[in-house]
């Protein structure tokens, strides 16, 4: 796990603190929201495809192994594909893109949407070193591309030049792209798997990206600035609780039940490691954005309490997650996900309407405690319940 946290919190690090910085410095402040967009697109496009992807085959491996199966998945990946393009195209133009910008981002979101699913193969094996080396890689290719920028001067390059040199590795040291593109019996177990968690990312990606899209569209591309800016560390959180999650659902596979005592020390576990973390990124944060964003620092520092606290909740959430998904009934996981998704859409569009970006802030930490509060009630009532079927591992 603090293997996985280490390789992981790499190419964070540098895209937050070297990459980003680099961007809004040359693009200035209302150039850069649109770009923030941008790559929020991105993120949903890959989370969408490449994500649920990657892990409906943790979930599906084993039996897939048990039968001596081979196929399915590039079968989803082709038309995981062509979703992608579909997604990058729509939204780029939505977005105002020139066509030739466009080539560009889709090809990059095809490249990045790959490695997403395939990377799947070294969580398989448990062979976390190579996950490691395949950031770093990833991290050298975006210092590469900032040399490029000053020749091709479009944040893309940036971008696809880490990931071309992440993709390279994964492809050489992989085998999931050279499984034969063909159906099995488990294809239909596997298409339910994954039309539920594409279901549930949709809603997630949403969520995750909805407020860079709605200051967009209602305030103005320096407001995305200002509110992103704010939660820079606040995302360093989240972020770090992915791989954590990662582990643990890679770990959970084969087991059949946890006990309540289990389930409440995690929870105990995820709260005050969390609190530390916020008031560590509380404490940094003023520093950090005078450093990295001194056009707009002043005004994204008033929000930095709030914006700490929405990635606290996350951060507890996205630990508890691997528990819910795998010992209680997969109803749950839209059904929670359905709830955030309507509670934000609608209040957050009216709090920002009429509270502007501290309004806007205070309702999604009170949606995050919310959902916590769900969250721990789903655990504590349904967890290891024989009636509530757990994701189906067999078709």
């Amino acid at each position: 796990m603090i293997l996985n946290i280490i390789s992981n919190a790499l190419p964070v690090f540098v895209l937050q603190f070297i990459v980003q910085p680099f961007i809004a410095k040359a693009l200035g402040a209302d150039e850069n929201g649109r770009y923030l967009a941008l790559m929020s697109l991105l993120h949903c496009a890959v989370m969408i495809t490449g994500t649920t992807l990657h892990t409906t085959r943790l979930l599906r491996e084993r039996d897939y192994k048990e039968n001596a199966l081979i196929g399915d998945f590039n079968l989803f990946l082709m038309i995981s594909a062509v979703v992608n393009l579909c997604i990058i195209c729509v939204g780029s133009l939505i977005l105002n893109c020139s066509p030739s910008d466009i080539v560009f981002i889709a090809f990059l979101s095809v490249i990045w949407m790959i490695k997403d699913y395939v990377i799947v193969e070294y969580r398989l094996k448990l062979t976390y070193k190579r996950i490691l080396y395949n950031n770093l890689l990833l991290c050298l290719g975006y210092v590469l591309g900032i040399v490029l920028y000053r020749i091709i001067p479009k944040w893309y390059v940036i971008i696809l030049a880490g990931y071309l040199l992440s993709f390279t590795h994964i492809y050489f040291t992989t085998n999931l792209l050279k499984e034969p593109i063909r159906k099995t019996a488990l294809l239909k177990g596997s298409l339910k798997v994954l039309s539920i968690l594409v279901l549930t990312e949709c809603m997630a990606v949403f969520v995750m990206n909805y407020d860079r899209f709605v200051i967009l569209a209602l305030l103005s591309g320096s407001a995305v600035s200002i509110y992103y800016s704010a939660t820079i560390m606040g995302k360093m959180m989240s972020m770090l609780s992915a791989p954590v999650s990662n582990v643990i659902l890679s770990y959970l596979v084969d087991k059949k039940e946890l006990s309540k005592r289990a389930y409440h020390i995690v929870w105990g576990i995820s709260i005050s490691s969390g609190f530390v973390l916020y008031v560590f990124c509380v404490i940094v944060s003023p520093w950090i954005l005078m450093l990295l964003y001194p056009d707009w620092a002043s005004e994204s520092i008033k929000l930095i309490y709030i914006t700490c606290g929405i990635a606290l909740f996350d951060y507890i959430r996205s630990i508890i997650k691997p528990f819910i998904l795998r010992f209680c009934s997969i109803h749950f996981q839209y059904i929670l996900k359905g709830i955030q998704t309507v509670l934000y859409g609608v209040f957050g569009f009216l709090s920002l309407k009429f509270f502007s970006l501290k309004g806007f802030a205070i309702c999604n930490m009170s949606i995050g405690v919310l959902l916590c509060i769900m969250m721990f009630v789903v655990g504590e009532t349904q967890l290891n319940k024989p009636k509530g079927s757990n994701i189906p591992l067999s078709s």
